[in-house]
């Protein structure tokens, strides 16, 4: 199935690196914010810069004929990360006590250079969506215990990982990046010799560390690095793994890559010992204390465990994909109950949280209350019930639905490139449908085909929910209907990104189970409040795309899910999606 997608951005690097410059010399300048926000802002600033080095680096490797060789732009690039690393590294370990920021002129080098007028950078998927955290890497690396450890990240996010190892522990050898090529599950790596000998080479003492995150399905970019060090002469003893997870590769692994897993050395560090156990030196209890006093309760609603708080008996919970799912966390003070959600480090959660508290503003979501080092903060409204316990009138859900659409579309447009084209859309409907459907599934969906190039025409891209169903809805006691989780799944990791608001009107048609009379309201509303009116053939097109892309999610789900309560959960979307395709395919 076709699921996921990943999203570039265009920067300017010399523009990037002088409002990088200036972001630093203003975070040297900060006084009175909590130290959380502090810290939080310095870990952004060095994610930036990280996010620009990657794409710096990405486009010399493509230059040097799809090879990581040594440059000086890549030396200027590590040099850069690594000053402003140890400057993230001393701010956490001093438990946010320590004043500095990080020194400007570390980009000096970097200015300096020769850069391109323009890259195309990747976004981590660790730390926008997964509440994977630079700090840990440092963590882990204190326990590797040698004399000299020489790292190597593994791109996209490495290029931020490799310098905080390398922050962290003592040996001052030059940090390597790899950009693993090639099939998803059979990665390989391909790096100058010259570069490779220089990095190789080393005395007894010396081990080299190895940093991503994953594994993945296949664990096989961890291994592809692996075996270039083994035909370089480094023995595995001397080898250390450091992923985001102990859990090993995943199903797509082969046995090669589970015995270079199993016979190598890893050192992990998890979310909840970095911020959860009692002596963490930045709890996460404490981040929002000056907002909502102490905390007194704190519950884990991570990997669908928000379902037992919400929905009751377990026979009647929604479906979940817990590996896939932000963290969040339940926070009981002296001034209320509040969640604590994920929305991405760095700039990724700023943008999230603005989106977040525009729509809380604007009445369709709880009150949202702050956001830092990664996760928002907003009112648990204690009396709400999800739709199914607190049905509303159909006029009122549809009236309420179209609102909020209307008001996305008017107060959210997104960039042209933000989102996946139709073409990659139509691929993932087609291919998905064929699988699940067969034939002539897909041969229907194929006549949309011809029609593309005028569809896209037709498009304006906003940052669309992309999650309209029925357990994502909140009715509180005085009637009021609030849209949860609605910031971030515009820059989700799948593939839809932000589309014309007529997915979301296609989205809505499903989830909630309209008649056409009542698709016809939640349109007239919706263009009532600020939308375009989609075309029809476009919410045509939408209509066999929505359940193509979702019932391919809910079957990745069902393989990765071992519980059986969850998989009949599971079972249950899946043949309603194709119920659903099925309906809509000509």
């Amino acid at each position: 199935m076709i699921v996921y997608g990943d999203h570039a951005r265009v920067l300017l690097p010399r523009e990037e690196l002088q409002a990088l410059r200036e972001r630093l010399r203003r975070l040297g300048r900060w006084r009175g914010a909590p130290p959380i926000e502090r810290h939080g802002a310095l870990v952004a600033a060095f994610l930036r810069a990280a996010q620009l080095a990657q794409g710096l680096i990405d486009q010399r490797f493509e230059e040097h004929g799809r090879q990581d060789a040594a440059d000086p732009l890549v030396d200027a690039c590590h040099g850069a990360l690594l000053i402003l690393a140890r400057a993230v590294v001393h701010s956490f370990e001093a438990g946010l006590r320590w004043p500095g920021g990080a020194d400007p002129s570390a980009l000096d080098a970097l200015l300096r250079c020769a850069l391109p007028e323009r890259i195309t950078c990747r976004q981590p998927e660790g730390f926008a969506f997964y509440a994977a955290y630079p700090e840990a890497w440092a963590a882990a690396a204190k326990r590797i215990g040698a004399r000299e450890v020489r790292c190597v990240g593994i791109r996209t996010i490495g290029t931020a990982l490799a310098p905080m190892v390398q922050a962290s522990v003592r040996g001052m050898r030059p940090i390597v990046t790899v950009r693993p090529v090639g099939h998803p599950y059979a990665r390989t790596i391909c790096v100058e010799e010259s570069l490779a000998d220089a990095f190789t080479r080393g005395g007894p003492g010396v081990v080299w560390a190895i940093a991503d995150e994953g594994p993945g399905r296949s664990g096989s970019s961890f291994a592809a690095v692996c075996r270039w060090l083994g035909a370089h002469g480094v023995p595995c003893e001397r080898i250390h793994l450091l992923p985001s997870h102990d859990h090993g590769p995943g199903p797509e692994a082969t046995d090669e890559v589970r015995a270079i897993w199993s016979g190598t050395r890893r050192h992990v560090v998890t979310f909840d010992e970095l911020f959860l156990a009692g002596d963490s030196p930045l709890p996460l209890t404490r981040w929002f204390e000056d907002l909502i006093g102490l905390v007194e309760r704190f519950d884990d609603l991570s990997a669908g465990a928000w379902r037992a708080v919400l929905c009751g008996d377990a026979a009647s919970w929604p479906p979940a994909h817990p590996f896939q799912e932000r963290r969040k966390f339940l926070l009981q003070s002296e001034r209320g109950t509040w969640l604590a959600r994920f929305c991405g480090l760095g700039d990724a959660g700023a943008e999230a949280f603005a989106r977040a508290r525009a729509v809380a503003d604007a009445g369709f979501a709880p009150p949202v209350i702050a956001e830092r080092h990664g996760f928002s903060l907003e009112r648990w409204e204690t009396d709400a019930r999800p739709l199914a316990d607190a049905p509303p009138s159909r006029r009122a859900l549809i009236h309420r639905v179209g609102a909020y659409l209307g008001f996305r579309a008017r107060r959210f447009p997104a960039e042209t490139t933000r989102g996946a084209p139709l073409t990659a859309l139509f691929q993932m409907a087609r291919f998905n449908a064929q699988t699940a459907l067969g034939d002539d599934a897909a041969r229907a969906i194929a006549s949309f085909e011809p029609a593309l190039g005028e569809l896209a025409s037709d498009l304006r891209r906003v940052n669309t929910d992309n999650r309209l169903h029925a357990w994502e809805w909140l009715v509180t006691k005085d009637g009021r209907i609030l849209k949860t989780d609605g910031a971030d799944h515009c820059r989700g990791h799948d593939l839809i990104g932000s589309q014309d608001i007529a997915w979301d009107l296609a989205g809505a048609e499903v989830e909630l189970a309209l008649t056409g009379e009542e698709m016809r309201r939640l349109i007239a509303t919706a263009v009532d409040h600020g939308a375009r009116r989609p075309s029809q053939r476009l919410l045509d097109f939408y209509r066999l795309a929505y359940p193509a892309f979702w019932l391919g999610h809910f079957q990745l789900a069902l393989e990765a899910t071992a519980d059986e309560r969850e998989r009949r959960r599971l079972c249950a979307q899946v043949d309603r999606y194709a119920r659903v395709l099925r309906r809509y395919v000509p």
